[in-house]
């Protein structure tokens, strides 16, 4: 069956696509609220690394660069670069529901 959109939020971890170390120690994680298109990214607390963690970016609509319309669940997938606000965000996994649900959904994602 397939889930409903009111629930569904698509999640993936994520790195900063920049050389600097203590750029590429930070994890995120972001997530597609399916229901309104909305996108949030939260920063993991790192222990003893001085990264306190909490909401990165807030959940809101975002415009994608690429195509100058809002994000959609299609431009979300594994190893894609996604540039929200002025962070590019590698995709460098994905749960395990988004990633079944995904496998469900070759319309969105053929591959």
């Amino acid at each position: 069956t397939k889930g409903k959109l009111e629930d569904r939020v698509l999640r993936f971890k994520a790195k900063l696509d920049s050389q600097a170390y203590d750029q590429k120690v930070r994890d995120f994680v972001v997530m597609f609220y399916c229901m309104d298109n909305t996108v949030q990214v939260r920063e993991p607390p790192v222990r003893n690394s001085g990264v306190i963690g909490g909401k990165f970016l807030l959940r809101r609509k975002y415009k994608n660069d690429e195509t100058g319309e809002y994000f959609a669940q299609g431009d979300f997938f594994l190893g894609k670069k996604v540039k929200i606000n002025t962070y590019t965000l590698v995709l460098t996994d994905v749960d395990a529901s988004t990633e079944t649900y995904m496998k469900a959904r070759q319309d969105i994602w053929p591959e």
